[in-house]
């Protein structure tokens, strides 16, 4: 079978069986993994790329393939080792000897894809390590004198250095009392009064 007679058949059953959009979703999902596999009669898929892929929960995943069995569109198995997923057929339901023979196949390609995915690890950290090596080489070379900044510096010494210290500023209210106060009368009544006044804090 192929793409299109796989979802003229989910648009049959569809007619007069009820399927969830995270269902159909999924059911699509598994067609285009199928078809990037060549069609195999018996494929895996990880379940957590799955779930990444259409945005749904696990339990939501389970729940979208249950249904899709019970509809009769699709067949599934479970495996134990979690870098295989879930074995899936379109065609007939999946018997040991084509588990067995699917195991062998996924877990060979399970294993090369993680000793690609070592592999390409290694590189990225010995590149990073050549890079990291670069970097310390350089930070080792001395910096670049500037000989404008270093004349420019010791022309602003040299014009600190000239300019003559500022005078203190003078304070006129030292200065006023310094100077002894001239009273413009000099009555008792007058003198009383101004002592008194004096003490007031205003």
């Amino acid at each position: 079978m192929n793409s299109y007679q796989l979802i003229s058949k989910l648009r049959k059953v569809r007619d007069d069986t009820y399927l969830t959009t995270a269902a159909q979703a999924l059911y699509h999902e598994l067609v285009a993994i199928c078809n990037d596999m060549k069609w195999k009669d018996v494929f895996f898929v990880r379940s957590n790329i799955l779930c990444g892929n259409l945005d749904m929960s696990d339990n939501t995943l389970r729940k979208s393939r249950e249904c899709l069995s019970n509809a009769g569109l699709i067949h599934f198995r479970s495996s134990k080792d979690k870098r295989i997923g879930c074995y899936y057929s379109f065609m007939k339901s999946i018997s040991d000897d084509l588990l067995s023979s699917a195991t062998s196949s996924a877990t060979s390609s399970a294993i090369s894809f993680a000793t690609s995915s070592a592999k390409n690890e290694d590189d990225k950290n010995t590149s990073s390590a050549i890079s990291s090596a670069n970097i310390e080489d350089e930070t080792q070379i001395p910096p670049i004198i500037d000989n404008i900044n270093i004349k420019q510096e010791e022309s602003l010494a040299h014009t600190h250095e000239s300019t003559p210290p500022e005078k203190p500023k003078r304070s006129r209210k030292k200065e006023g009392d310094a100077k002894p106060l001239v009273y413009p009368f000099t009555s008792i009544a007058f003198m009383s009064a101004w002592t008194e006044l004096v003490k007031t804090p205003k």
